[in-house]
């Protein structure tokens, strides 16, 4: 295949076959940076539907000097545009158009540029917006009474007694209990999440201010959890 005949496949894509495939691959196998073979080769596979041309479009994006004229090839606007207009032609703002035209086929509701950017520069702002609740409109949850008097309790165990009537009056054995800091930490910090949850902020910084004095080994941990919630509670205080 002589290059009048790639000029003239240039600008007759249809006429590309089984035969002009073969030929192609045989100019990419000797001329591997060749791109206006390989391009064409690639329009060829593409109008035979070839098994191969998911494989050599990968290979093309690697060896082709630019990838623009891949994309206008998938897009539909033809091999003899993409070959003919240099890379270095196509305009600068070639991106954002394109950008500007994807966008506008949005609905004007579908996002807010502003509020994403206050979530980023104010993340309690943006935390309080979505997780902002008036205590008297939360319902209190089933055993709510018996979570507060835990707290107030400072962490006594909370017994049932779940003997018959007629076994009330048997001696009850002593049982050793075993301290279980990990569990107790994980218990009480789960209790300070059910008030965050609540919006109940100053019940939930007691428990971690708490939990940072017993366990000293977890102090930046809590620390963390100690300045997030005093900014929340400073910042509803302030509205």
């Amino acid at each position: 295949m002589v290059m009048e005949n790639l000029s003239h496949y240039i600008a007759h894509p249809e006429r590309l076959n089984r035969d002009t495939l073969y030929e192609l691959r045989l100019i990419v196998g000797k001329y591997p940076y060749f791109d206006v073979a390989r391009l064409l080769m690639l329009k060829n596979l593409y109008l035979l539907h070839d098994i191969d041309f998911g494989k050599e479009m990968r290979k093309a994006a690697v060896y082709l000097k630019s990838r623009w004229p891949i994309f206008e090839l998938m897009a539909g606007y033809g091999t003899a545009s993409v070959i003919e207009q240099a890379p270095e032609d196509i305009p600068v703002d070639r991106t954002m158009s394109l950008i500007d035209a994807f966008l506008e086929t949005l609905p004007a509701d579908s996002f807010s540029l502003e509020a994403e950017g206050a979530a980023a520069v104010d993340y309690v702002s943006a935390y309080l917006k979505d997780k902002k609740v008036d205590d008297k409109s939360v319902p209190e949850l089933r055993g709510q009474s018996l979570i507060d008097d835990f707290l107030a309790g400072d962490n006594e165990r909370i017994t049932l007694d779940l003997r018959g009537e007629n076994e009330t009056n048997l001696p009850v054995e002593p049982v050793a209990v075993e301290e279980a800091p990990a569990e107790t930490s994980f218990f009480t910090e789960t209790l300070a999440n059910i008030y965050i949850k609540q919006g109940k902020y100053e019940k939930a910084l007691e428990i971690i201010k708490r939990l940072c004095l017993e366990y000293p080994n977890k102090n930046r941990y809590f620390a963390d959890q100690i300045r997030f919630l005093e900014k929340i509670i400073k910042h509803i205080k302030k509205n």
